[in-house]
């Protein structure tokens, strides 16, 4: 019984994820598109994409998982790779 109600929650926790994310991303290119020329905008999302790789390896550190820091610093390296591919593409 008790496993259902965790399941509940986590599916409750996903969706609530979700929402909040797609209201933050929502609210950020409203933001950003009225302070930021585009190329400028380009660069302020591929920066942005770097620093959300960071967490990967601030959580893996803080969580102390030894095992987690190999994967995860690949994930941040395709991270990394991508937001500066993003900087160099041309703006649309």
């Amino acid at each position: 019984m008790g496993h259902g109600y965790s399941m509940l929650g986590f599916v409750v926790i996903m969706i609530l994820y979700a929402v909040i994310g797609l209201m933050a991303a929502a609210g950020t290119i409203s933001i950003t598109r009225k302070l930021l020329a585009p190329k400028t905008e380009q660069i302020f999302y591929a920066m942005f994409l770097i620093m959300i790789a960071a967490f990967y390896l601030a959580f893996a550190a803080y969580f102390g998982v030894a095992s987690a820091w190999r994967v995860e610093t690949a994930v941040v390296v395709e991270f990394v790779v991508i937001g500066l591919l993003g900087v160099r593409l041309p703006s649309p």
